[in-house]
């Protein structure tokens, strides 16, 4: 429901753009959330000045009162996850695991924060959400490969969503660096799971997930994939350790780049009607002149 969504708006003083659709959900169960980009028709230029007032949200017909309209211009908040499981000592891939840690952590832009944490058997939180790419660096040195029990990668986007995020976060972000080695959170429950997704879907969080894989997939595959797919993140699978510093390079280089564009996007919050609808409307009715583009979530755009 929520995959490759994004819809090219044309029109500026009229309603537009019919979005058949259920509409995301925000923080609390009445309220909805979208993402509008706006546009200067003739350079092109992004318009970030527009209150509330500007835009026109309806569900079914029925008009949506809009609580918010804020351009999401705050830096990311990334919790870095790595799976340092028997998967990595297995094959002895620590060198390469921190040597692909400090290449993402090169070439991310400093003006994001960013947590370290290992998931191997429990949640631990290696450094707390910093812009000191020094201490980072510091404790990438000092993971170890852990053989015991499984990695825990539910548990780990759980509690750490919930334990090391704020509420109202403006831009949290998940980058995992996973293994297919054994998912060691326990039973976890379709409703459990699909609670999670909930929560950080409404909280426009997105997870970008990087596996390396040993034997062709397993219960952390699927949940990375689930949980990839459905927050609008990237999930990339590699069969050699050798490849992950590249490949984590590669995709800080790409969260550059989407940051520099969705900084630009509002991020719109209205009053969900009663009964909630069905089919998502909405429009920019500011000015003559503007061009936008509506978005269910901050996808990473191909």
């Amino acid at each position: 429901m929520r995959r490759n969504f994004a819809i090219r708006m044309l029109a500026a003083a009229a309603f537009a753009g019919a979005v058949g659709i259920a509409p995301p959900e925000a923080e609390a169960q009445n309220l909805g959330q979208l993402f509008i980009e706006v546009m200067d028709a003739a350079s092109g230029e992004p318009v970030t000045d527009l209150g509330p007032e500007a835009f026109r949200i309806e569900e079914d017909g029925r008009t949506g009162g809009v609580v918010s309209a804020e351009v999401g211009g705050a830096p990311m908040k990334i919790a870095l996850m790595v799976d340092n499981g028997y998967a990595i000592a297995g094959s002895n891939a620590i060198a390469d695991l921190r040597r692909a840690l400090n290449a993402f952590l090169d070439t991310i832009d400093p003006v994001h924060e960013v947590g370290l944490f290992t998931i191997a058997r429990q949640t631990r939180r290696r450094a707390d959400f910093t812009f000191d790419r020094a201490e980072l660096r510091d404790e990438v040195s000092g993971i170890f490969a852990d053989q015991g029990g499984g990695s825990r990668v539910f548990d780990g986007v759980r509690d750490t969503w919930r334990r090391r995020f704020e509420d109202e976060e403006p831009f949290p972000v998940f980058v995992m660096v996973l293994t297919d080695g054994t998912e060691g959170s326990g039973f976890v429950t379709p409703g459990e799971f699909a609670e999670l997704g909930q929560q950080l879907t409404a909280n426009a969080v997105t997870i970008h997930a990087v596996q390396f894989s040993t034997r062709g997939g397993s219960a952390i595959t699927s949940m990375a994939t689930n949980l990839t797919q459905n927050t609008g993140g990237v999930f990339e699978v590699i069969n050699a350790s050798s490849a992950l510093d590249d490949t984590l390079a590669n995709l800080a280089t790409r969260m550059n780049a989407h940051y520099e564009r969705v900084s630009n996007w509002y991020r719109v919050l209205y009053e969900r009607p009663d009964p909630p609808g069905t089919r998502l409307t909405a429009g920019v009715t500011a000015r003559p002149g503007i061009l936008f583009n509506l978005f269910i979530d901050r996808r990473m755009l191909q």
